[in-house]
């Protein structure tokens, strides 16, 4: 009982992480997406 503040306050700090992490999440699916259509394009041209 007597940590339960501190599990309210951890609580709330990985909400906002989770918030950050699903940003950065996105932004990460974004670059990879675009990352392999580059290397499939390269890929297509070296072995055309």
């Amino acid at each position: 009982m007597k940590n339960r503040p501190f599990n309210r306050f951890i609580g709330e700090e990985r909400s906002i992480l989770e918030q950050d992490l699903n940003i950065t999440f996105l932004e990460k699916a974004f670059v990879r997406n675009i990352l392999q259509k580059l290397s499939a394009m390269a890929y297509m041209i070296a072995h055309f």
